[in-house]
């Protein structure tokens, strides 16, 4: 990486993107902003910062906003080719934040470039109702599930509540059946956690070992054919869980990740987000934010409802005739 110069005139954009990517300590956040920035800085790569204006912004944001989906672009696209306008928003704000990091290092030389873009604010693509999945349509997909393979997988998203990714980190050696608890490795910080499931799981595990061929490797999730790899990829899973909603005729897709929001919703409702936070490997920030589907519109309800109460006890009161000493 070049050193910082000391002038803005002697900076060029890639050279800039690379300094403000070193700022992050995180190599995940460095990840996810190179992703989000890189197409940006490519485009014009080769400009001084100086030379930026606020046309060249306003061309690359219009054209991100409406243009087709490039075959090199991380961002799944709709039917229409064009980005999900969550993704749009996330690429938007990521370039704010780095157009805005320059005229901090800059302010005399450098406009502040992020401040005319408008980032849209838009709805939390998270909490919606059929994300859940119901107990009946558990059991049908666990009635169609003709082989232990797929039972201990539906088992394993239903009463743990681990990522597909996680599951397929599973061993023998830290499946413990005695506890009802395994260790998993947890997504992104490539760091152990334990995760628990329940009696029925259990069952279906032991069931899936009397039947799990002999292998080179120890992980518990492997093809039961030949060559009896493991399940290295979260796509392994995925397929699985979305062949049994089809043949239970459920009538909608199933992901891996609903059975997660699913358990939240259930282990809140009976204990508390505490609980459920553990349960899931997750802050309580993030449970809150990300897997507490529907109790919104609940905790709303209940603040009208008591706000409601409360006025309605004000007026009782105001209808009480005060005690008046009499001289």
């Amino acid at each position: 990486m070049p050193p910082l110069p000391k002038r803005a005139e002697d900076w060029i954009l890639s050279d800039a993107f690379e300094h403000w990517l070193a700022t992050f300590d995180n190599a995940n956040t460095r990840k996810t902003h190179y992703s989000s920035v890189h197409f940006f800085v490519d485009k014009y790569a080769h400009y001084r910062v100086t030379d930026l204006v606020r046309l060249h912004v306003q061309v690359y944001t219009d054209d991100l906003r409406s243009r087709d989906v490039k075959a090199s672009h991380r961002g799944r696209p709709r039917r229409d080719r064009k980005l999900p306008p969550f993704t749009v928003a996330k690429d938007l704000k990521a370039i704010s934040n780095f157009l805005r990091w320059m005229h901090h290092m800059f302010p005399d030389e450098i406009p502040d470039l992020g401040d005319f873009i408008r980032i849209p604010h838009l709805p939390d693509r998270l909490h919606r109702e059929d994300d859940i999945i119901s107990d009946e349509e558990f059991q049908a997909m666990l009635r169609v599930a003709d082989t232990p393979l797929k039972r201990v997988v539906l088992h394993l998203l239903w009463s743990s509540g681990a990522r597909v990714g996680e599951l397929t980190t599973m061993t023998l050696e830290k499946t413990n059946l005695t506890t009802r608890t395994a260790v998993v490795i947890k997504k992104g910080q490539r760091m152990e956690r334990e995760i628990y499931f329940s009696p029925d799981c259990a069952v279906a595990i032991y069931e899936w070992l009397r039947v799990r061929p002999e292998t080179d490797h120890d992980y518990l999730l492997c093809n039961a054919k030949q060559p009896f790899n493991r399940f290295n990829r979260p796509a392994s899973i995925s397929q699985i869980v979305r062949r049994l909603a089809e043949k239970a005729e459920l009538g909608r897709p199933i992901r891996g990740h609903r059975f997660r929001k699913t358990l939240t919703r259930r282990i809140v409702r009976k204990f508390d987000i505490a609980t459920a936070a553990l349960v899931l490997g997750d802050t309580v920030t993030v449970t809150a934010k990300h897997y507490i589907i529907g109790l919104q519109e609940e905790a709303r309800n209940a603040v009208k409802e008591v706000a409601r109460t409360t006025s309605s006890e004000s007026e009782e009161e105001s209808n009480i005739i005060p005690f008046r000493r009499v001289n």
